[in-house]
């Protein structure tokens, strides 16, 4: 009896210090979870702030200042455009008037020069005159086309020569709408006559003619 009484004894003694253990070996977990848990927070802090400060865009300022006497080298250059725009005459003649020296700041549809083409006024004269020659006969065809219908209406010609004169009215109509586009054509070319600057500022213009 005395030795069962030990035993009883001795296993409710150690009842304790197991729980004693597991309560430390759960505590010594969590600590460490913990800890983990604030130094990834603090990194993952310090990694945002990282990540923030260079994300600004640094410049940096230099101040100019005035330097001292030293020697100063003069070199001989020239100043190019970077871009060269040529203006060329679209008709052929002789330079007339010209309102600009090379080197000189135009505004773009500024006259530049003004060119005396005879061979373009001599092509326009004619063309002006053949209009007014196919227009005579036009107005020629349609009185005998009219003299021609009033005549069939009357039984007096046969239908077959009334249509040759009103298709003939018809060609002489023609005839003029090609003489009016001939002349708008060459009108065209005389208002090239006029050299205008086509670009908002030109430095130098050069006419090539």
């Amino acid at each position: 009896m005395h030795h069962d009484s030990e035993e009883v004894h001795f296993e409710v003694k150690s009842v304790p210090n197991l729980k004693r253990k597991l309560i430390i070996a759960v505590a010594v977990i969590l600590l460490i979870a913990l800890w983990g848990g604030i130094k990834r927070y603090i990194d993952y802090k310090k990694q945002a702030t990282w990540s923030a400060e260079q994300a600004i865009e640094s410049v940096a300022i230099i101040h100019p200042h005035v330097g001292g006497n030293g020697n100063t080298l003069v070199l001989p250059g020239t100043l190019q455009p970077f871009i060269d725009a040529p203006i060329l005459a679209r008709v052929d003649g002789y330079l007339k008037i010209w309102y600009h020296d090379i080197g000189a700041k135009v505004k773009k549809g500024e006259l530049l020069a003004v060119i005396d083409t005879p061979e373009l006024d001599q092509q326009l004269s004619q063309a002006q005159a053949n209009l007014v020659r196919r227009q005579a006969d036009e107005n020629l065809a349609f009185v005998t086309m009219k003299r021609w219908k009033a005549l069939l209406a009357k039984d007096s010609v046969s239908k077959q020569e009334t249509d040759v004169h009103i298709a003939d009215y018809e060609a002489r109509k023609a005839d003029v709408l090609a003489a009016r586009a001939d002349v708008a054509r060459i009108e065209a070319f005389e208002s090239f006559k006029r050299v205008i600057a086509p670009l908002l500022l030109l430095e130098k213009p050069m006419l090539g003619f």
